[in-house]
């Protein structure tokens, strides 16, 4: 966890596009012409006490943060178990950079790389700054990323999702299938909704071993591919596998994990398995028959003093949006229907 950085100038026209003003908008907001904000948006001017104070206000930073134009010296700490060359994005949160370790195979552009001396070297020290991190199983989480700007998905299951939230690592968590202990934990966040989709087995086209339910992977001749540890999806398996008297034991490939809905489709296409639980969009993307199991409610969890943040406000904007709902709403299996619509906000 590192110290943040003062931001640049630049942030004023981040935050300003944000909010969907134009500079003759927020000029006139302010009080001033539109050329005397343009020089203070390009940091060729420096705005009075009172006009500082009130752009400050209008786009939701310290006057501080929107205007020190020298950023600090980051103290990028040692990570002795990293090897050289491993990726990171990096995240800013409450006033604190959190660094989170890329995929090798990831083709997301990193912000930072281990060095030889096994310290973190920032390869950009601005483009990561004011991005989102929305943390979260379901796909669909990178089109609202996308579409909403200044934000990006990393995948992972509910229950990772639901740590890295509480711990203030990252800034939205996207969840389904909570756990008791996870509703408790969460509580007080604000919640909105953005998708319900099936979860079902996804298993070769035809259904060759006619595996209908989860009686049949307990078959010898079945093998599975299992989600991760925390995943909603494999809660969901663990369920059924007790409704039915089946110890995971009993079930081949139990063991195989895989991160992700689209890794399950693909083991099961690959022949890597011969079922897994998953969404049906991933199922039909990999050619794949289905079996629907649950149908379900996917949220967001945005913790409640970031509600107003532009960022945010702009994320929720485009959960609302008809674009985005149309765009998701094709997708195989998913509804949209209530996009946008408050779960709950204390």
């Amino acid at each position: 966890m590192l110290p943040v950085p003062s931001t640049r100038p630049g942030l004023i026209r981040e935050r300003r596009l944000l909010q969907g003003w134009t500079q003759a908008e927020l000029a006139r907001r302010l009080g001033v012409s539109r050329q005397a904000f343009n020089a203070i948006e390009a940091g060729r001017a420096q705005p009075s006490v009172e006009t500082a104070l009130a752009l400050a206000r209008l786009l939701g930073c310290t006057v501080e943060r929107l205007l020190t134009s020298e950023p600090r010296a980051m103290n990028l700490p040692p990570l002795k178990a990293e090897v050289p060359g491993t990726r990171f994005w990096l995240a800013e949160v409450d006033g604190w950079v959190h660094p989170h370790r890329l995929d090798a195979s990831s083709g997301e552009a990193a912000d930072a790389v281990v060095d030889g001396h096994r310290r973190l070297e920032l390869l950009d020290a601005e483009s990561w700054r004011g991005l989102l991190l929305i943390a979260g199983c379901d796909p669909a989480l990178r089109t609202l990323a996308v579409r909403a700007g200044r934000a990006r998905w990393m995948a992972t299951g509910t229950g990772n999702a639901v740590s890295l939230f509480l711990e203030r690592r990252i800034h939205v968590a996207g969840v389904h299938s909570l756990t008791d202990r996870d509703r408790r934990r969460v509580r007080g966040a604000v919640a909105l909704h953005l998708a319900t989709w099936p979860l079902g087995f996804a298993v070769r086209h035809g259904n060759p071993l006619g595996i209908e339910g989860a009686d049949d992977l307990g078959r010898r001749e079945v093998r599975m591919v299992n989600r991760e540890r925390g995943a909603s999806a494999r809660m969901l398996l663990d369920r059924m596998l007790r409704e039915v008297g089946l110890v995971p034991e009993a079930v081949r490939g139990y063991r195989d994990e895989v991160l992700g809905h689209a890794a399950v489709a693909q083991a099961v296409a690959l022949g890597a398995a011969d079922v897994g639980v998953t969404t049906q969009a991933a199922a039909q993307a990999h050619g794949l028959d289905f079996r629907q199991l649950s149908e379900e409610s996917f949220n967001l969890l945005v913790h409640p003093d970031d509600v107003e943040r532009p960022e945010v406000r702009g994320l929720l904007a485009t959960a609302r949006s008809m674009a985005f709902r149309r765009d998701v709403g094709a997708l195989p299996g998913y509804s949209t229907s209530r996009s946008g619509e408050w779960v709950n906000r204390t």
